[in-house]
């Protein structure tokens, strides 16, 4: 009997350049979307102090960030390609919301909102996307961060509240220059008119016109000056007496 040779067909023929499917490691990503939220809360609701919320509000946002772009770059078994264009993706996004503003340090400013919201949207669409082939996956990724990024550079910081957090508005809608124009009675750098002031002879006319206070007798004895000429019906008992005995004591006649 013949030996049978099998042909290469393209069932046989194991395909090498294939390449293998994308299996990421996201817990990590999960665990610091967890720890953003709840750490955030946590530091905000135990801060005492202005300076310990500017590090709650700060410090959280900037370690989540920091962390995420160290578990994609190191631990996410993502391509190397892809590593490299979604942590540049990523840092572009966050530029583009710091220069968006008016000045750098408002762009700041602003960065301690938009932070938390890359880091938790990006962790909870690696999360959904699981099922998705990579292809088309990296792309709805790339996608939250631009997205994320459009959101924030169409937002305007306005002022810094009381909690240390900016103030920020939609850049369409009107500013506070605008909307303070806009009240009926107020206009923009006015001046308020103060009460006039009342003329030196008005004082004087009106100290007169008070009924007049006489200062209680015994102290005109002490100093000297003279003794009781009258004793009135508003003269205390405590004072005549002890304006006798001051009397009895310098020898002077009753």
């Amino acid at each position: 009997m013949s030996e049978q040779i099998p042909q290469n067909t393209p069932e046989n023929i194991a395909p090498e350049n294939t390449p293998k499917p994308v299996k990421l490691r996201i817990w990590p990503a999960v665990a610091i979307g967890v720890f953003q939220v709840a750490g955030g809360w946590l530091a905000v609701r135990l801060a005492s102090t202005n300076v310990e919320s500017g590090m709650a509000i700060g410090l959280v946002p900037l370690a989540s960030s920091l962390l995420l772009l160290l578990w994609w770059i190191t631990a996410s078994r993502a391509p190397w390609r892809d590593q490299i264009a979604g942590a540049a993706l990523y840092l572009l996004a966050v530029a583009a919301v710091v220069f968006s503003q008016a000045t750098p340090a408002m762009g700041g400013l602003l960065l301690a909102l938009a932070l938390p919201a890359f880091t938790v949207t990006l962790a909870a669409a690696f999360a959904v996307t699981v099922p998705v082939p990579w292809k088309q996956r990296r792309l709805l990724l790339a996608l939250c961060v631009i997205v994320c990024a459009g959101v924030y550079c169409a937002k305007r910081v306005d002022e810094i509240g009381g909690d240390l957090l900016p103030v920020v508005s939609w850049r369409w809608t009107p500013d506070t220059e605008a909307r303070s124009a806009a009240v009926s009675g107020l206009s923009v750098n006015g001046t308020a008119e103060l009460p006039a002031e009342v003329a030196p002879e008005e004082h004087t006319v009106a100290r007169a016109e008070r009924p007049a206070q006489r200062a209680p007798e015994f102290v005109c004895v002490l100093l000297g000056m003279g003794q009781i000429s009258h004793r009135s019906k508003t003269t205390s008992p405590f004072t005549i007496v002890v304006a006798t005995l001051l009397r009895q004591s310098s020898g002077s006649p009753s």
